[in-house]
């Protein structure tokens, strides 16, 4: 039986720990405003990784927590599933989550060019922190219990979020936050931190949100972005919508999927 966390701050909790906890977290709302039929499918099966997010997973171990990468994802890129050097690597790295050659390169690339990176203010918001601190709270307007995981929580209350990016410009960013819903992360996480502050009877809030973009092609670039109070704003008034209706599923155990009705696209964009 997977470990049930009670609300709190946890620093040495897993990310398979913390995948396995029920609380809702925002990955979960964000298919549940897609459609609560597909947040009920993603809730009861398995959750491989992508490609995508197995290379961001292991940008944020090269970056926030280097002395963990060997461990975690392997001394070197695995080889083809099959081959004699796959079976060598395997029980070399017996826990290693393998990298495709490509997937290891680019994240030296990424990592290495943030060490040296121009962009100093990056590197000097990541210190004064703990990195992947796992944070559960019951939360005061709907009573139920939810989970997030700042990639890095400074002292100063500021939460950075680092994320590997196509298009690391100020417009490519932002087509990026809405494709992606990074406004959302931002307002749960606003939203996670203040109640659970709250509820340790701290006295204490949420400074900034701040984004530390690395583009995943060289040269590699860096940049540092935090959204407008009314992107913001705006994620957080959906949030209270997704979560009054999660609520009406959960009370009459009914998960519908898309209207049975023909919708006309561009109305009301």
């Amino acid at each position: 039986m997977p470990e049930v966390f009670i609300p709190g701050f946890y620093q040495d909790v897993s990310f398979h720990d913390y995948l396995a906890d029920s609380a809702l977290n925002n990955s979960g709302l964000k298919i549940f405003s897609q459609s609560p039929a597909k947040f009920a499918y993603w809730r009861d099966n398995e959750k491989p990784g992508t490609p995508t997010q197995v290379e961001g997973s292991a940008l944020h171990c090269a970056i926030l927590q280097p002395e963990l990468f060997e461990n975690q994802f392997g001394k070197g890129p695995a080889p083809r599933v099959g081959s004699a050097g796959r079976i060598k690597w395997d029980k070399a790295n017996p826990k290693a989550i393998p990298l495709t050659p490509r997937q290891f390169d680019n994240v030296q690339g990424m990592s290495q060019a943030f060490e040296h990176t121009s962009c100093s203010v990056a590197r000097d918001l990541l210190a004064g922190g703990t990195p992947e601190m796992s944070i559960f709270w019951d939360d005061p307007g709907t009573h139920l219990v939810c989970k997030m995981r700042p990639d890095y929580l400074r002292a100063d209350d500021i939460m950075i979020d680092l994320k590997s990016s196509q298009a690391g410009s100020p417009q490519g960013f932002l087509r990026e936050v809405r494709r992606w819903g990074y406004d959302r992360q931002a307002a749960w996480y606003e939203r996670g931190l203040n109640a659970a502050y709250q509820a340790a009877g701290v006295n204490r809030r949420v400074e900034a949100f701040i984004f530390i973009v690395v583009e995943n092609f060289s040269p590699y670039e860096t940049a540092i972005y935090m959204l407008s109070d009314e992107i913001i704003e705006t994620a957080r008034q959906q949030i209270d919508i997704d979560l009054e209706k999660y609520i009406k599923c959960i009370k009459n155990n009914v998960w519908p999927g898309y209207v049975n009705e023909i919708v006309i696209l561009g109305a009301d964009d």
